[in-house]
C-alpha cells in the first residue's frame, strides 16, 4: 500500500491540529492515514510547513511531522519531528510518502524536501522512519536530488554535478528491510555533461531498532 502527498494542500481542504506554535501561518499540509504505528487501527500523518514568526532566510519555515493515533485531527501526537531543528535551514517544500518499504505489514513514512539551498543550487534531502522503542527511529537518510551544474551555483566547474535517486520499491522489498535500493540518474558529473544519462543501482543498509 502506498500514500502520497506533498505539503502544499490539505486533504479534502482541511487542516489538521499540529504542534508548532499557536496561530503560525501555515503554508501548506498534507494529511494521510495509514497503519504505521503499533496503536489499534490506522493512524494520521501530518506533515505540515508554516511560517516560524522569524525573518532569517535560514529559520523562517518549518517543515513538522506528527504522528497522531486513534481519534484522527483530533488526538495528541504519538510522535513529532521538527525538520528544522534537526536539518538546519533553509527548508521547504515537503513532502510525504507512506509505503511498506520492507513486507512486514505496516507502512515506513518517507519525507523529502528542499534543504540548504543557495542560488543556483537545488539540494533534496530525504528520511525514511518507522515507530521505534523511543518514537520515530531514522531507518536511513541522504540527498536524493543534486544540482550544482549551473554558473550561478558558484561550484567550481570540475565539481559541478546534476543527479537524482529514486527507491526500487520491489527490490527494496524484497530485501525484507535489509538495504533501500535506488535507482540513480546521473546527468552531471565532475563538471561534464552525461549524455545519454547514465542510470546505476545504489543500495544503502537499511538501521532497524534494537
Amino acid at each position: 500500500m502506498l500514500a502520497a502527498g506533498s505539503a502544499g494542500a490539505a486533504e479534502q481542504g482541511r487542516l489538521a491540529p499540529f504542534s508548532g506554535p499557536s496561530g503560525a501561518k501555515v503554508l501548506g499540509q498534507t494529511v494521510l492515514s495509514s497503519d504505521v504505528w503499533s496503536t489499534p487501527g490506522r493512524e494520521t500523518v501530518v506533515l505540515t510547513e508554516f511560517m516560524t514568526g522569524k525573518k532569517g532566510p535560514a529559520d523562517a519555515v518549518e517543515v513538522a511531522l506528527d504522528i497522531r493515533g486513534p481519534g484522527g485531527d483530533q488526538a495528541r501526537p504519538v510522535a513529532t519531528r521538527s525538520y528544522l531543528a534537526l536539518l538546519g535551514g533553509p527548508i521547504g517544500g515537503g513532502e510525504i510518502t507512506l509505503v511498506d518499504l520492507d513486507w512486514d505489514g505496516t507502512n515506513e513514512i518517507v519525507v523529502s524536501m528542499h534543504q540548504g539551498e543557495t542560488t543556483g543550487i537545488t539540494r533534496i534531502v530525504m528520511e525514511i522512519l518507522r515507530e521505534g522503542p523511543d518514537g520515530l527511529f531514522l531507518c536511513w537518510s541522504g540527498p536524493v536530488r543534486i544540482n550544482t551544474a549551473g554558473e550561478p551555483s558558484g561550484t567550481p566547474a570540475g565539481e559541478r554535478e546534476r543527479w537524482s535517486r529514486e527507491i526500487e520499491y520491489s527490490k527494496t522489498g524484497a530485501s525484507r528491510g535489509g538495504m533501500v535500493v535506488f535507482k540513480k540518474t546521473v546527468q552531471v558529473a565532475a563538471g561534464v555533461p552525461v549524455q545519454p544519462a547514465a542510470v546505476v543501482e545504489e543500495s544503502f543498509p537499511m538501521a532497524h531498532p534494537r
